[in-house]
């Protein structure tokens, strides 16, 4: 058992604390059938929710250089009207043709960024085939992905973290 610490010594009651008390405490309640435990996921589960928590802290990281790139332009009142999307194929090609309009260091940062922002896209692409490659789609990852804002990788990292619905006795406990 992994126990709730907080919730069983709400649950014992004891205004004392001692390991006699607390070992006497926890006694009663696995006794009594009433020991609060932690859900622990199986080890598989464990193991193939990093999928999908990688691909979501790379996309994390990308948003963050994108962030990083628009912010050194505007700085400098460098705009790109002609495209909604900067980091569109047209959007690249506006952003390498005004890379001169930069200071040379502040240049070489924004070069940096977007290499690393290429091999982002290159990570998270490899990300998402081995997400469609070794994660089997379930009815319920199904359901989630036609919910609004939620697409096939959130629904299987949702699912992933969920973990067994049927362990929660109702949608109050699950949220």
């Amino acid at each position: 058992y992994l126990v709730n610490a907080g919730k069983a010594k709400l649950m014992m009651g004891q205004i004392n604390k001692t390991d006699k008390l607390d070992a006497r405490g926890l006694a009663i309640l696995l006794r009594n059938g009433t020991l609060p435990s932690v859900w622990i996921p199986p080890g598989e589960l464990r193991d193939q929710r990093e999928l999908a928590r990688m691909r979501i802290f790379l996309v994390h990281m990308r948003t963050g250089l994108k962030n990083s790139i628009h912010a050194t332009f505007a700085k400098y009142a460098i705009t790109f009207a002609e495209v909604t999307d900067l980091f569109g194929v047209r959007g690249g090609e506006l952003m390498r043709e005004r890379l001169g309009e930069l200071p040379p260091e502040t240049r070489h940062s924004v070069e940096e960024q977007l290499e690393l922002l290429g091999q982002l896209h290159k990570q998270i692409s490899q990300a998402e085939q081995r997400i469609q490659r070794l994660v089997k789609i379930t009815p319920e990852m199904q359901l989630l992905d036609f919910l609004p804002g939620i697409g096939p990788i959130l629904a299987v990292a949702i699912c992933f973290e969920i973990g067994d619905v049927e362990r929660f006795c109702d949608a109050a406990h699950l949220a």
